[in-house]
């Protein structure tokens, strides 16, 4: 019997002895890769494994309840808002609690860059000595206390009355309240 293959045609048993003897090299070839991808795999899983190991023997860094930073800069000891004028104190002043207005993120100094934060519109009358501040409502203190406008004005009488020729409130002058919601 004979096998067509293309235009040629093969006898039969010359096909089964070459068919054997490929799959037979094939097959020797396959075996060595699978070897060879048998020890990379070993190998990745053993690193794997000394890796894992390693971590679980290093000693876990303890907790502690005093945080600890560093700086080039000396540091204001107090965080009382009308005294705290340092860069450091700001930061940390700012982290809890929230200004009248706000810079938004990429300020440049200019009046546009002021965005509301407690206040949420101000207006300066023509001579820019006097600011109303009209405040947001619904606004509680951790105590459950409304925010309202006799908290900024103790505020801003407290900074000046500190009268801290370097501090924060040097440069204003009086503070009036015109309703509680309006400063």
């Amino acid at each position: 019997m004979s096998i067509f293959l293309g235009q040629c045609a093969l006898p039969k048993s010359y096909m089964n002895n070459n068919l054997i003897r490929i799959f037979t090299v094939k097959k020797l070839k396959n075996t060595k890769a699978i070897g060879k991808i048998a020890i990379i795999g070993i190998i990745i899983v053993v690193i794997i494994i000394a890796g894992v190991g390693y971590y679980l023997t290093i000693p876990q860094p303890k907790i502690k309840d005093t945080l600890i930073i560093g700086t080039t800069d000396s540091v204001e000891t107090c965080l009382d808002t009308a005294r705290a004028y340092d860069y450091f104190g700001f930061e940390i002043i700012q982290s809890l609690g929230s200004p009248l207005v706000d810079f938004k993120a990429g300020a440049t100094g200019a009046a546009s860059d002021f965005i509301p934060a407690l206040a949420t519109s101000w207006s300066a009358s023509d001579d820019g000595l006097r600011w109303t501040f009209n405040l947001r409502q619904g606004v509680k203190y951790a105590d459950g206390t409304e925010f309202n406008a006799t908290d900024v004005k103790y505020t801003f009488d407290r900074g000046m009355g500190i009268a801290d020729p370097v501090g924060s409130f040097w440069a204003l002058g009086s503070v009036t309240l015109s309703k509680a919601s309006q400063l």
